[in-house]
Formats: C-alpha cells, sequence, structure tokens
C-alpha cells in the first residue's frame, strides 16, 4: 500500500517475513529505486526524524545504515571478577551499555544485488555480508524515543508512554 504524505514524497508500506527473498523485496519496493530508501520493522515505535538519518546516510557516503540505540542495564548483584580462585575484582550492581540494532535502515539500491537470489537473507546478514566486501556501511545513533514493541509487555509500555513520545 502506497500512501502519499507531501510533495514528492509517499510511503510503501508491505508486510514481508524477517528474512526475505529479493525478489518479494524488490517487488514490495516497486523496484529498481534511484535513490537511498528507508527499511523499517514494523515492531517499534519511534519519534525519530527519519530525514535526519537519511541526510547522515549521504553525508557519510554509505552504501547502508543502520540506526542504533543505547541500551543500558544494571546487573542486579555485585559481580565479581576472578582469576582462578583469587578474586581480582568485585563491583556492586555495575551498569552496562551497547548499542542495539533498531530495525532502521538506509540503503543505496545497489545493495540488493547482495541478497542471494534463491534463499533469504535478514538484516544483520546483510550487514554482516558488507562488512566482509569492505564495504562502508554506517551506524546512526538515535537519540530520540525508541521502543521495541515486539512483545505484549513492551507494547503495554509504549502505551503508557505514547503521549510523552509524540507531544507535539
Amino acid at each position: 500500500m502506497t500512501v502519499p504524505v507531501g510533495g514528492s514524497i509517499s510511503i510503501t508500506w508491505t508486510s514481508l517475513t524477517r528474512k526475505v527473498r529479493r525478489e518479494a523485496f524488490r517487488c514490495s519496493l516497486n523496484l529498481p529505486p534511484s535513490e537511498p530508501f528507508l527499511v523499517i520493522n514494523g515492531d517499534i515505535l519511534t519519534s525519530l526524524n527519519f530525514q535526519h538519518l537519511i541526510e547522515f546516510h549521504q553525508v557519510k557516503e554509505s552504501c547502508a545504515t543502520m540506526a542504533v540505540y543505547e541500551h543500558k542495564i544494571q546487573v542486579p548483584y555485585g559481580v565479581v571478577e576472578a582469576d582462578g580462585d583469587r578474586m581480582v575484582r568485585i563491583m556492586e550492581k555495575p551498569h552496562h551499555s551497547f548499542f542495539v540494532n533498531a530495525g532502521i535502515y538506509v540503503l543505496n539500491p545497489e545493495i540488493l544485488e547482495l541478497i542471494p537470489k534463491q534463499g533469504v537473507m535478514d538484516m544483520p546478514s546483510l550487514f554482516e555480508e558488507l562488512l566482509r566486501s569492505g564495504r562502508h556501511s554506517a551506524v546512526f545513533t538515535i537519540r530520540d524515543h525508541w521502543l521495541d514493541i515486539g512483545h505484549p509487555q513492551d507494547l503495554e509500555r509504549a502505551e503508557d508512554r505514547f503521549e510523552e513520545m509524540f507531544r507535539s
């Protein structure tokens, strides 16, 4: 389904499995595209300004850009580092931070040639192939609201935070 959103911009969406065949991906996009395009997982909620993401992709001259989000976790226990039976260090309830795949991508049209004609490829595998082939891929850190809503408890949390995230 395609919906115009203003000017020459329209949004096309389709339902695909996590791993897609190149032919299905191309058909869903009415390919071949002539410029970079967005791919967004359907189980996320974000206030990201997509124009900023696309501009970043273009400035970095990347063939593919993955949006990432900083995920922080706290271990609820004291963590002990040991060398055999000798204590090296103890950290009380440490915090750890990781950049996680946010499920939002900007891809240049030539990237589609990396998707096998037979079989399937998910987005992490596509980026792994980019790394193996030495092609430039970039990461864009989301500083806006971002929530994964792929599980019922995540959806409930999103419902609670929706107004906060999208208040004008």
